[in-house]
């Protein structure tokens, strides 16, 4: 068959394997958005109304405590007191019984009694003279009761302040809540552990404090309107709690899902298509094998079980796993197209980590890993695709016949000026004779399929000797028990790729 009559072939294949995989997403999609969008808007609904709720219950507990000190006949004759020893005496015995009154509030942090001249007490908390002066000088600007915010000694504080006794006026004095915006702010995460909801505190409809910069949202006159707005007791403030606009169409988290899965499947086939084409139109046998052993790794059959495996985790609820198995995937494309030949030790390590967890979700948790790498060589890079067909191998044909008790450990240890590596399975081993004709091979190209299932093993240590030379050792040996043991030997590389 000629040059083209290869490439309309090729691009006939692909575009049928296109068009499948476009029907396959659609059904897929069709079938879980509705159940997502509905799930999602009764998270939102539920996060929100738990919001409210605690918010709520904060504010109107602050506002009990002001209103209640505020008419304290204590505190009123605290504030008319102008002996400094009578009045400290009487501020303390005030302090003794509000312990226990404040002891369940997550936001108070400072109460501070004015009387009119300015003088003042603290009954909690431990702001400084000067802040508290300054707290002082706000009063005469605050309706009562009233809010107020303030920064003071390099944080922001957000203060409720009620009158003393009858009236008004601060011919008395004033009590002053003081709450730290990071305080609420901390505890507003607590609720909204995926950063998608957007919450605002605001007062005569200006914005106090928020959990976004996007303040415009909350604005009279903006066209987005919050999902649920609630007023916070009897106090001033308000609470408006919406959502990010990804979070209301779609569940952001989700869809990530779904959007992985369709990148993974078009840079597959993308990828899949230009392998092809440079497999049927350069005549270059290393670069063709190398190729046919990085799509061994991640070629369609293996893609296509791992989403299918993705399919049953979303199916049955459990998207965390579906997530980090679609993460893992992506990874591993990405990894195996990847044109720099050299990757970091540690980098391997994290992709044998994703391969893993990919491979014990596809064979229902039965692998069981050690990886021991040494710390030293986060400072070093080896050859990319070395350790992970070896693993493959042990997997699919040294536990072929095991349904539990699947063991894999690999260790990368500095020795000298080198890096040695080892992968011990206690999988089903290979013969000594089979041993003896995997070691004498040099050279991996050849076209006897019945030598495929340790093509990888050649091409790695054909890999080895082209890197490195005699200095670049690939040994298989069979472990004590059972299984087998495999170890690589290299220099060791710098950044640059030096020795």
């Amino acid at each position: 068959m000629n040059k083209p009559d290869t490439k309309k072939r090729v691009q006939i294949i692909s575009l049928i394997f296109i068009t499948a995989l476009l029907v396959v997403w659609g059904l897929f999609y069709f079938l879980i958005s509705n159940y997502l969008s509905d799930r999602t808007n009764r998270q939102i609904v539920q996060a929100a109304n738990q919001i409210i709720e605690r918010f709520g219950g904060e504010f109107s507990q602050i506002e009990r405590l002001t209103h209640s000190l505020s008419q304290n006949a204590d505190v009123r004759i605290l504030m008319q007191e102008q002996n400094p020893h009578v009045f400290f005496r009487l501020a303390g015995e005030i302090g003794n019984k509000l312990d226990t009154k404040i002891i369940n509030s997550d936001f108070i942090d400072n109460i501070i009694l004015f009387g009119a001249d300015n003088n003042f007490y603290r009954l909690y908390g431990r702001l400084g003279n000067r802040s508290c002066m300054r707290v002082a000088n706000i009063l005469n600007t605050v309706d009562m009761p009233g809010h107020f915010s303030v920064e003071l000694e390099n944080r922001h504080y957000i203060g409720y302040v009620d009158a003393i006794g009858p009236g008004t006026g601060i011919e008395y004095g004033a009590v002053v809540i003081l709450i730290e915006e990071e305080r609420v702010l901390e505890l507003l995460r607590t609720y909204d552990q995926s950063g998608l909801l957007l919450v605002a505190i605001s007062a005569n409809n200006e914005v106090i404090t928020a959990n976004t910069n996007r303040l415009e949202l909350f604005s009279p006159d903006s066209l987005h309107q919050p999902m649920i707005h609630s007023r916070l007791g009897i106090t001033p403030y308000r609470i408006s709690v919406a959502a990010d606009e990804g979070y209301i169409s779609s569940s952001l988290m989700y869809f990530t899902v779904v959007a992985i899965i369709t990148a993974v499947i078009f840079s597959i086939v993308l990828l899949t298509y230009t392998g092809i084409l440079n497999r049927s139109f350069k005549n270059q046998e290393k670069q063709k094998a190398l190729v046919f052993s990085l799509k061994k790794q991640i070629n369609a059959h293996f893609t296509i079980n791992t989403l299918n495996t993705v399919r049953i985790l979303v199916e049955s609820g459990e998207f965390e796993k579906a997530d980090t198995v679609v993460l893992g995937l992506t990874s591993l494309v990405r990894y195996a197209y990847d044109r720099d030949e050299l990757i970091n030790i540690w980098d391997e390590l994290d992709i044998l980590e994703d391969y893993i967890v990919i491979m014990n979700s596809r064979y229902n948790g039965k692998l069981e890993t050690d990886f021991d790498f040494d710390d030293r060589l986060m400072n070093y890079y080896m050859p990319r695709m070395l350790l992970q067909p070896v693993i493959e191998n042990s997997i699919v044909h040294g536990f072929k016949e095991m349904e539990t008790g699947c063991y894999i450990s690999v260790t990368a240890k500095i020795n000298g000026n080198r890096v040695d590596f080892s992968i011990i399975d206690n999988g089903c081993g290979m013969t000594g004779d089979e041993i003896s004709k995997l070691s004498e091979k040099q050279d991996f190209m050849t076209e006897s399929t019945d030598e495929f299932e340790n093509i990888a093993l050649l091409n790695i240590k054909n890999r080895l000797y082209h890197y490195f030379g005699e200095n670049g050792q690939l040994k298989i040996a069979a472990n004590d028990n059972s299984g087998t043991v495999v170890t690589i030997s290299m220099p060791l590389l710098s950044e640059k790729g030096g020795v």
